[in-house]
């Protein structure tokens, strides 16, 4: 996260909002689903790079989940949509992605519920279907295939029924998570 991360937060870029707005209706679900939870301090570049939001308790277990935000196909594109999600093999500085971090499971936002799969199952599926072989130069390419934006990061997007195809909860969104946005 590094430098970049910094400055989107500063800037108050939109796809940094897009993901606090993100964690905040988290939190909100977890309340309303009666878990106890606690926001994972990221106040360094080391907890950062673990690459997960929150400690949740469930069950009388402690879980690591980062969550993760709607995307746009590509920066151009207006609007978020639901049926890609991207997956970070590396980030912005070239360390390693949120798929290799910490967390326990990854909370994917939909329009009115978090999808909810352990992100060790996720992994593997994205390295069994993300041809390696192709780098591709724009982000509404890269379906299976390979992505970097600047040389060093490395994403690529798979469908989100291939996600469901993995063992998965989801978690439905109180009311008042949901925006005007998804009414």
């Amino acid at each position: 996260m590094g430098l970049y991360y910094e400055q989107a937060k500063r800037n108050g870029e939109e796809h940094y909002t897009r993901g606090e707005t993100a964690e905040r209706r988290f939190s909100m679900t977890c309340r309303n689903l009666g878990l106890h939870y606690k926001v994972h301090d990221e106040s360094t570049v080391q907890e950062r790079n673990k690459h997960f939001d929150f400690y949740v308790w469930r069950n009388g277990e402690k879980l690591r989940v980062e969550v993760k935000a709607p995307k746009k196909l590509a920066r151009s594109c207006q609007d978020v949509q639901y049926d890609w999600q991207v997956i970070e093999f590396l980030g912005d500085s070239g360390k390693q992605g949120w798929i290799h971090g910490k967390a326990d499971f990854l909370a994917f936002e939909m329009e009115r519920d978090f999808i909810i799969v352990s992100r060790k199952k996720l992994k593997r599926l994205a390295f069994d279907l993300c041809d390696g072989k192709e780098i591709v130069k724009r982000a509404d390419e890269s379906y299976y295939k390979l992505y970097s934006r600047n040389g060093l990061s490395l994403t690529t997007m798979i469908s989100i029924e291939d996600i469901l195809s993995l063992d998965h909860e989801r978690w439905s969104k109180p009311d008042e998570a949901i925006d005007e946005e998804f009414k």
